[in-house]
């Protein structure tokens, strides 16, 4: 629980609007742009998202905004009120929405995978709903997951080692007929899992239990890898694939194929079971006797080329249905019908609030329960929606931050309101107030996109980052980029605090903002730099740490690392500096010469791993330290940890299960890449990897969630 600024509790799982309104209470500003609350009762320990926003986002009335920036896989909407929404990504974790898709949050608690690809809400209760886990690689913790409160927490309930990336098909369903009174909810499931080198070419999974226990259907190799759908007044079984659509009327026993032939689409209509939409190739398929039989509907509106995938009916008049055809690469395109498939038009995005570049992706669809005419679906790497039934699709994407970031970044020395952050995939964006507002900053001059790493703005109008191992420049705020050339080592910019003329970028430094660079001798990364005396710099020479004391020119080493140094922190109150190296973390006592290694001290995660990628440490009480880390191939949940002792005992700052720390609100900071501290309002900035960018609030007192080392 958490105080709201007149007193009262709020629960830490309710929608981002809910946290936006007690910031705009506190601040005076909206989520993204918040400063430390001056009230006493104001939440100051809490994960609030930073999404990269334009102005115009905030002008809309969208609070806290959301930029996406990773490939969606899945979204389903519940078949009661349209009130419950999950969202998922391919490895940027899972997001739910609780007030009809007005806000989305990230609801990954107990959710082990990175990404997912399926969802399914119980028809009758919807607390409940089965997630498919799923990242670019076969893990352990991939499988079933199980919510019974929206979402709020997930248990693992069938681990399997599948895959999952690039599966959109809606692989997972409950059976409605099997509802029980006695116990509140449905209790049959299916999934039809998809192939991997453990399940060969998939199985079909059945729950009788709601969910928590799950046995394979014997002989169910042929049902693997489907769109799966259930008759909701039946029980009736539905699978389509590749080989056919399916059906069983024994609950899974036995299965009869009814239709030939690649089958790449089928939808159940809910309010009328006993009718099936089906689409394969160039033809739209249908049946009105439960799926004994099926005709051809001949589609007028759609294009000559067809490659008709994942068609959908909307529960509140089956006349209306969309439909996506893959017209080419990033050529997947809506259409909609008003007629019950016999004509078709082509849907429109409309992206002018998006702040990232469009790229068409392969769509999913979640048609509201009751209005015929709003649905859900992917524009970019965003959520959309469509109020008209699908002739137009705006980006609805509130509470949706996911961008990676790209390598380390640093606020500007001088101004730390003033930052460019760099991002994989989309370039990066600049923001002059503090994360309020944005600006997107195309380094790459890519239309679609491009990496960009060590990002760095000395002024609203000269950035700099790295693409390719070239430093990239633009002198005008990113209308004109030009390439200075080649650059090596850490990647990580910087600036004299002394001096904004003196630029760092990687191996090179600049005198004069950039307009001419030359390589560094003995240091190949400048990281951070005293915030007191003469502003000493630090950085690093492959394994060495060192440090300057004349902005740059010369640089001592004071010592040598196992492995080439990851991030590097200063305290100057102890003159003592923290490093990582090898996924380590070590401490260095420049008054003693001595350095050690301090990992053991801090907190393993749930499988036993502990991993540091950044650190960071309070410039205006060094006691404060950060460690981040990314486990990459699942969801870490010590992401991010604290220590307000100088690194003696650490806590993580990530909501998870074995330690719910329920203080900190949403669900942020996971997978850490690179964190600062913004040495003004004392909040650890967050760059993750796919999660997005997040702040925490500086400690107010001991706050009991420390999590003790095994």
């Amino acid at each position: 629980m958490a105080m709201r600024a007149n007193g009262s509790l709020f629960t830490a799982t309710r929608p981002l609007a809910v946290l936006a309104e007690v910031l705009v209470v506190c601040c005076g500003m909206g989520v993204a742009g918040a400063a430390a609350p001056s009230s006493a009762s104001a939440p100051l320990e809490q994960w609030w998202p930073v999404p990269l926003v334009p102005k115009a986002v905030l002008d809309a009335g969208y609070r806290p905004g959301g930029e996406g920036g990773q490939w969606p896989q899945a979204i389903c909407i519940d078949p009661v009120d349209g009130k419950f929404l999950l969202y998922g990504t391919d490895v940027g974790g899972i997001f739910r929405s609780l007030d009809g898709g007005k806000t989305f949050e990230p609801c990954n608690r107990g959710y082990t995978p990175r990404g997912n690809c399926g969802f399914a809400i119980d028809p009758v209760n919807t607390n409940r709903a089965l997630a498919i886990g799923a990242n670019s690689l076969e893990m352990e913790c991939h499988g079933v997951y199980l919510t019974t409160d929206k979402g709020s927490s997930w248990t693992h309930v069938l681990p399997k080692k599948t895959k999952g990336y690039r599966d959109f098909r809606e692989q997972v369903a409950f059976d409605k007929s099997s509802y029980d009174v006695g116990v509140g909810y449905c209790k049959v499931a299916y999934w039809s899992a998809g192939g991997s080198s453990t399940d060969g070419t998939g199985r079909l999974y059945k729950s009788a239990d709601g969910g928590e226990a799950w046995a394979e259907v014997a002989d169910s190799q042929p049902m693997g890898g489907g769109i799966i759908k259930v008759h909701s007044a039946k029980g009736y079984v539905y699978v389509a694939n590749g080989g056919g659509l399916f059906k069983s009327i024994d609950g899974g026993r036995s299965f009869t194929q009814k239709v030939q032939g690649n089958v790449t689409g089928m939808d159940v209509v809910a309010t009328q079971p006993d009718v099936i939409f089906a689409c394969k190739g160039n033809e739209v398929l249908a049946s009105r006797d439960a799926g004994e039989t099926f005709t051809s509907v001949a589609p007028g509106g759609l294009p000559g080329k067809r490659n008709l995938l994942q068609i959908r009916v909307s529960p509140a008049n089956m006349n209306r249905m969309v439909i996506e055809n893959n017209e080419g690469d990033y050529q997947w395109q809506k259409y909609y019908s008003t007629d019950g498939g016999r004509t078709w038009a082509q849907g429109k995005h409309d992206n002018k609030l998006a702040i990232l570049p469009y790229n068409n992706r392969m769509p999913m669809f979640a048609m509201h329960p009751k209005d015929e005419k709003v649905a859900w679906s992917f524009g970019g790497d965003w959520i959309t929606r469509t109020a008209d039934g699908g002739a137009t699709w705006a980006w609805a994407n509130n509470g949706n931050n996911g961008i990676m970031v790209g390598g380390r970044f640093n606020f500007n020395v001088q101004d730390p309101d003033l930052l460019y952050f760099s991002a994989v995939d989309y370039n990066g964006a600049l923001t002059t107030d503090g994360g309020r507002t944005w600006t997107y900053i195309n380094l790459s001059q890519i239309h679609w996109g491009g990496s960009i790493s060590a990002g760095y703005a000395a002024t609203p109008q000269i950035l700099y980052g790295v693409m390719d191992n070239q430093l990239r420049i633009t002198r005008d705020g990113g209308k004109t980029v030009t390439n200075a050339g080649g650059v090596s080592g850490a990647q990580m910019s910087y600036a004299a605090p002394t001096d904004p003329s003196v630029l760092f970028c990687c191996n090179l430094r600049s005198t004069d903002q950039g307009q001419h660079w030359a390589r560094m001798n003995g240091c190949d990364g400048v990281f951070t730099s005293s915030p007191v005396g003469g502003r000493e710099l630090y950085g690093r020479d492959g394994r060495s740490l060192v440090k300057s004391a004349d902005k740059g020119v010369t640089w001592i080493a004071l010592a040598s690392l196992p492995g080439e140094v990851g991030d590097v922190a200063y305290d100057h109150v102890r003159n003592r500096v923290y490093s990582t190296s090898n996924e380590k973390l070590y401490q260095y006592d420049a008054d003693a010469g001595a350095l050690k290694e301090i990992t053991q001290a801090i907190p393993a995660d749930q499988f036993g791993a502990r991993r540091t990628h950044t650190v960071a440490v309070d410039p205006v009480d060094p006691s404060v330290v950060y460690v981040g880390g990314a486990r990459d191939v699942y969801s870490t949940d010590t992401a991010v940890l604290r220590s307000t002792d100088a690194g003696q005992t650490w806590q993580s700052l990530i909501r998870g299960v074995r330690v719910d720390n329920v203080k900190t609100g949403l669900d942020g900071g996971r997978e850490a890449i690179a964190m600062r501290v913004h040495p003004k309002t004392r909040y650890l900035w967050v760059g993750t990897g796919c999660y997005g960018l997040w702040k925490f609030g500086p400690p107010a007192a001991k706050s009991g969630m420390a999590v003790k080392p095994k």
